[in-house]
């Protein structure tokens, strides 16, 4: 984590190491994170395709970390993963990552908002389901318009 920070050309080699043969999908990944955004790495999204594909919801809670900095087709791609995945508070977490991502995270007093589209009873119901991830696709064309007149 300090290498992420600190960027020492001589830690280079031991992030590769670990992004190959790291102890967990999540400190590959991380590993893989850190020389992306760094020096690049061909092999992130394959990192982290496999974060999204193991059981380990820990990882997947940090949509945040994972999606920082990317283009947003691939931000996307990862947000819509999770929200797809069967835990709850995976799809809670996706959606504040994904306010984060476009800088409109709003403070709040409850969840509600964010329940609205991410609670078990609504994931549950697949009917349901697909008609609040439509609206939320309409409501992320809106962040991103938000988003874009907030840099202007």
């Amino acid at each position: 984590r300090a290498v992420a920070q600190f960027r020492d050309k001589r830690a280079i080699p031991k992030l590769e190491w670990t992004a190959e043969n790291g102890k967990s999908e999540h400190s590959r990944c991380y590993a893989a994170k850190v020389l992306f955004d760094w020096v690049g790495y061909d092999n992130y999204f394959y990192k982290l395709d496999k974060v999204f594909e193991s059981d380990n919801q820990w990882s997947k809670t940090n949509l945040g970390y994972w999606i920082s900095g990317l283009k947003e087709e691939h931000a996307l791609k990862y947000f819509w993963t999770a929200m797809n995945d069967s835990d709850s508070f995976v799809r809670f977490c996706s959606f504040s990552a994904l306010e984060n991502y476009y800088g409109i995270r709003k403070i709040r007093k409850d969840g509600f908002e964010i329940k609205y589209f991410t609670d078990d009873e609504v994931y549950q119901d697949k009917e349901l389901f697909g008609k609040r991830k439509t609206e939320l696709k309409e409501k992320i064309q809106e962040w991103k318009i938000e988003s874009e007149q907030n840099t202007k």
